[in-house]
């Protein structure tokens, strides 16, 4: 399985960097959560570099970028969903800061997982998306 540690983000925890002991890339850990959350049917997007490396030129990134389009009440179940599949994270700390509309980090594999939660878009996202199971 994926070994992971937690390490929530001053001013929401105690920052440590964590080590960079790399099992897996983040490309391959994108997918990994990508699998996961359309099989919980949360609807997201994968961006920052991996994103861009599908529009243009790849750049390497020790980083997976994910938008989540949740309401605020539905942000444990795709917390929970990543948590399952070896993301640590720090559900109190992450409550706090998508109320203060900051990133979102958890830690896998020495990996940043920054969760976003799309706070405008939401409705609209599902919208064009259709019902979510």
């Amino acid at each position: 399985g994926i070994r992971c540690q937690s390490r929530p983000l001053w001013p929401y925890g105690d920052y440590d960097a964590p080590t960079m002991s790399l099992n897996l890339n983040a490309f391959e850990l994108a997918t990994r959560l990508s699998a996961a959350l359309d099989k919980a049917g949360i609807p997201y997007a994968i961006g920052g570099a991996i994103a861009l490396g599908a529009w243009s030129d790849p750049r390497g990134t020790l980083d997976v970028d994910i938008n989540l389009f949740v309401e605020s009440i539905e942000l444990d179940k795709a917390l929970d969903v990543l948590i399952s599949e070896g993301v640590e994270l720090d559900k109190e700390a992450a409550h706090r800061a998508e109320e203060d509309g900051d990133v979102i980090i958890g830690y896998c594999e020495g990996m940043h997982v920054d969760l976003l939660r799309d706070r405008d878009g939401s409705q609209q996202i599902r919208a064009t998306l259709g019902p979510v199971a």
